[in-house]
């Protein structure tokens, strides 16, 4: 008798559906299932093992799945050993930092083959961020294939030469003209804020978080697109096309669920939401592709007429215009034809570094009276780094008041800055370094505009949610209320706004 024989059979029910002479087979298929299984299991258990020994000596934290995503883990349930989110995100950031007495933690998730580090160290940060012959972007990542959907963009381009000719293209469309337009169309924009909530004279903002998020979508729209978008947009009916405006506004409120759900899946699940964040987006992309053509056609249609053409004022124009003007100049340096598609994302996101080979990775240590030690881990070829960067600007270690408001410390050249301890710290926000976000003077206009417009006219109070709510509390509630998504977003509270007079 064979030792096959031992092994179970086919079930009754089943062998009708296999020829007789082949059923003697089975017992193979089965022990060959097994030791399939049975490799992939042991080469699992071996991988991680490995892992294990490459973060000795920091402190670890171990899952199943990833729990680890800026956005999702802050929306997922806490599963002990299986999604132990409250081991990998805490509210404050720096909370999980300051118990192990390290700024450099290490995860081992079971169903990934590789280490896993979170940084909260600004100069660790500064050295991950500027030495991209070390440290470079996993293209990879979920996040990086999902910033694809998109189209060819600087987020998804891989590091080296495809970084560098989207960033060439990017970088030569923010002129002088676009910021200039940003700031007339946040002071437009802000005006319409005051009409619509009826703030003219003063009063409540109901919703600082949807409201400021709004006010910035508007302004894209506008500036990045050259469309005009109203306070409240309407949605369309069941079987009703979906225009430009409302594709835009879905794709820019579920950006986080566009970054981690493919679209089949928002096309087959059965909910309503879920389908309309599909169609979004196919509809949005088609808008932007067909725009990008429409606009490319009209400046070379100027340009054949011998007509010189200035640069738009739109994102969107400025980007097919330095895009023409990048293969003009491909052409004539390497005379052939050098074209790069290049996506309209405005903001390059960076949040994880892919280690390319075996390196040191400093960082600090420190007891329970607060002396610092430094140190260095060696981390291994293809290790995971993260940078929380909330956690990195509130590192007591580095910053005087790390929890207290007050930009002034970020600023260069400035008295009060320079008498702060410290004061040399790298802000690391918005990246560093070769990777740094392109779109950040951007913000910083949109910020500074919107700012400037609402304090020159009026004075901002908290608004208590109860009677003898103090200070503290009330800024606590503020604060604690922001929601981390695709970046961290202001939650939902009050503010009074009183006319100066």
């Amino acid at each position: 008798m064979s030792w096959t024989g031992s092994l179970q059979a086919l079930p009754e029910q089943f062998q009708k559906y296999i020829p007789e002479e082949y059923q003697k087979y089975v017992p193979h298929i089965w022990l060959l299932g097994a030791g399939v299984i049975g490799i992939y299991l042991l080469r699992g258990l071996l991988s991680y093992f490995k892992v294990l020994r490459e973060v000795r000596g920091l402190p670890v934290k171990h899952g199943f799945f990833p729990a680890y995503e800026q956005g999702l883990r802050a929306r997922v349930p806490h599963i002990p050993y299986i999604l132990p989110i409250k081991d990998f995100y805490s509210r404050p950031e720096w909370d999980r930092f300051e118990k192990p007495r390290s700024d450099l933690l290490a995860y081992t998730v079971a169903t990934q083959h590789r280490a896993i580090y979170w940084v909260a160290n600004p100069y660790t940060a500064q050295h991950v961020f500027t030495k991209t012959s070390l440290f470079e972007k996993p293209t990879f990542h979920p996040r990086y294939v999902a910033a694809a959907k998109f189209g060819g963009n600087i987020i998804s381009a891989s590091d080296g030469d495809d970084h560098r000719r989207h960033k060439s293209v990017v970088r030569g469309c923010f002129g002088e003209e676009i910021f200039r337009n940003a700031w007339e169309e946040m002071d437009k924009t802000v005006e319409l804020f005051l009409d619509e909530d009826k703030l003219r004279e003063g009063g409540v903002m109901e919703d600082v978080g949807a409201t400021t998020i709004k006010i910035t979508y508007i302004v894209i729209g506008k500036v990045g697109f050259g469309h005009d978008i109203p306070w409240d947009s309407q949605r369309s009916k069941k079987g009703e096309k979906i225009g430009f405006v409302e594709s835009y506004e879905i794709v820019d409120r579920t950006m986080l669920y566009q970054f981690t759900l493919p679209l089949w899946i928002m096309k087959i699940l059965p909910t309503k939401e879920l389908r309309r964040m599909g169609d979004g987006r196919t509809a949005f992309l088609g808008y932007c592709y067909e725009m990008a053509r429409s606009k490319r056609a009209e400046l070379n249609a100027l340009r054949e007429a011998g007509e010189k053409s200035k640069a738009p004022v739109d994102l969107l124009g400025a980007m097919v215009h330095a895009q023409l003007v990048a293969e003009e100049e491909a052409r004539l340096k390497h005379g052939h034809e050098f074209t790069p598609n290049v996506g309209l994302t405005e903001n390059e996101v960076i949040g994880n570094m892919f280690a390319k080979e075996d390196s040191m990775l400093p960082y600090t240590t420190w007891n329970e009276a607060g002396e610092v030690t430094k140190r260095e881990h060696l981390v291994k070829k293809g290790s995971l780094i993260y940078i929380d960067t909330p956690a990195s600007q509130l590192n007591p270690f580095y910053w005087k008041d790390a929890n207290e408001f007050n930009p002034r410390r970020h600023l260069g050249a400035d008295d009060a800055r320079a008498s702060l301890n410290n004061a040399e710290v790298p802000f690391v926000a918005f990246s560093m370094g070769p990777r740094q976000c392109i779109g950040r003077r951007f913000a910083e206009v949109e910020i500074i505009c919107f700012i400037a417009s609402i304090l020159s006219r009026y004075t901002i109070h908290p608004v208590p949610t109860h009677a003898g709510e103090t200070k503290e509390s009330m800024r606590e509630r503020m604060i604690g209320s922001a929601v981390e998504d695709v970046t961290m977003t202001p939650g939902k509270f009050q503010v009074r706004l009183e006319k100066r007079q």
